[in-house]
């Protein structure tokens, strides 16, 4: 998935990021989301914000790399300074993602919302049949999707063996 980040979600990502974290740390988390290792100069929300369009640039799967910023964000709620700004975060993250046509998936992954209606009604389908061998495909295929592309369409051509 080449799908780059929109801008809009880049300015705010870009916000939350500089209000939760130091330079330091926000070095670290963007190292760690595999964005491209120079950091840019400036105040921490200009360097997340570079640093978020450089990606766009760069990185082969600018998704991938959002979705493990927002990592924390979106699935680590109890934090112990301010939960209600957590559940304001997550909120609006949901809500621009989702303007986007973008989907959070836990483990830091970020999909089209688009697909997901298709994989939903495909897999309403498959469990109609009740075959487990599909069902088992149809489930390795998602997980992959983004991840491993080879391996999704390694389990979608088994799904079509099985079903033919």
């Amino acid at each position: 998935m080449n799908k780059t980040i929109p801008s809009p979600i880049i300015s705010v990502v870009a916000e939350m990021l500089s209000n939760r974290e130091t330079h330091a740390s926000l070095h670290s988390l963007f190292l760690y989301a595999d964005a491209p290792n120079e950091a840019p100069e400036g105040s921490k929300l200009v360097k997340a914000q570079e640093w978020l369009r450089k990606v766009n640039k760069e990185h082969d799967q600018p998704l991938m790399v959002l979705g493990k910023l927002v990592e924390n964000i979106m699935e680590y709620p109890e934090s112990t300074y301010n939960t209600e700004r957590d559940a304001s975060d997550r909120e609006k993250l949901s809500a621009i993602f989702e303007k986007y046509d973008l989907q959070y998936q836990v483990g830091g992954l970020i999909n089209d919302s688009v697909g997901t209606a298709v994989s939903k009604t495909l897999d309403a389908l498959i469990k109609e049949l009740n075959v487990s061998a599909l069902d088992l495909e149809f489930n390795r295929a998602l997980e992959n999707v983004n991840k491993n592309p080879r391996e999704a369409i390694s389990a979608a051509s088994n799904i079509l063996e099985t079903i033919c």
